[in-house]
């Protein structure tokens, strides 16, 4: 068997391992399921097992505008699938928060900034690259692009509320940053704010 092959049976066999262990893990939280196309059965375990009525199924799937935000709060609540093993040959990105709330946000106090941990649990250096943001009022910083075995690199996320004239009520910006890791092509990180005077 070529190192190739061997390679490609290596990320098949840990993207099995993190589906049975995605499935075994979600417990209660089968409210994630209507997105996959089983709305009846996501609603029934949501109600059923979190004791709320079908109207408050319906504002907690309105949580999630898309299939992405849906998937990285899965990972957030259940973060033993971001950990994958360490004996991997490949680099392993992961990182235990991907959302920040700034709460209310105020013009007079300028800029607010978050700080996300990047982590690279494999074998062989993490590459960063093509970092970039929603919008021109949100900037973001790796301090290092290539993360040895075993390190970290701090992704610094900056909001200037006076860059533009931003919407009313509360809403996102977003970054996203490409790696090397076989099994995380992209990493995507909101983070959400309402701006007052």
């Amino acid at each position: 068997m070529n190192e190739k092959k061997a390679l490609y049976i290596i990320i098949a066999l840990l993207l099995i391992t993190n589906v049975i262990v995605l499935f075994s893990s979600l417990g209660r939280n089968f409210s994630y399921f209507p997105v996959m196309g089983t709305g009846m059965l996501g609603r029934y375990f949501y109600s059923s097992n979190n004791n709320q009525s079908d109207s408050d199924w319906k504002s907690h799937m309105n949580d999630f505008d898309t299939w992405d935000q849906l998937v990285r709060h899965m990972q957030e609540e259940h973060s033993d699938i971001y950990h994958r093993s360490i004996n991997t040959s490949v680099p392993a990105v992961e990182t235990h928060k991907s959302t920040h709330d700034f709460g209310k946000v105020s013009k007079s106090n300028g800029t607010v900034s978050t700080v996300f941990v990047l982590e690279n649990h494999g074998k062989t250096p993490l590459e960063f690259s093509n970092l970039s943001t929603s919008c021109g009022c949100t900037t973001a910083e790796l301090s290092n692009s290539i993360v040895n075995s075993d390190e970290t690199t701090n992704l610094t996320v900056t909001f200037d509320p006076n860059f533009h004239d931003e919407p009313v009520g509360r809403f996102k910006r977003s970054v996203f940053v490409k790696t090397n890791d076989p099994a995380v092509s992209e990493m995507h990180f909101d983070i959400f704010i309402e701006i007052i005077d």
